[in-house]
């Protein structure tokens, strides 16, 4: 079962992992501990571990996806349209949302 909840501190290195993973030029930690703390940040827990996260913000009327990845093993499951899904209802009424 897929668990989507708020971001902890306690994931950062799991983040950290999917991130260096699944981009060439990954976040580092110090961007990530801004975003957890400016935006809105969940992520999608199976058995107890963190296997795909979303970043997203809004900003005058819009909403603004910053980062969205899952873990290697864990792709095309619908982790990331779960993960997306619960964005879209988070930033409902925004006049239009970015990624």
């Amino acid at each position: 079962m897929i668990v989507v909840r708020d971001y902890r501190d306690s994931d950062l290195e799991r983040i950290m992992e999917i991130e260096e993973h699944s981009f060439f030029e990954p976040y580092d930690r110090g961007t990530f501990l801004h975003l957890s703390r400016n935006s809105s940040f969940l992520v999608a827990e199976i058995e107890e571990r963190v296997e795909g996260y979303i970043i997203y913000a809004s900003n005058g009327g819009r909403g603004v996806i910053v980062s969205l990845a899952i873990s290697s093993e864990m792709r095309r499951r619908g982790i990331g349209g779960l993960l997306l899904n619960k964005t879209i209802d988070d930033l409902k009424g925004m006049s239009r949302i970015e990624l």
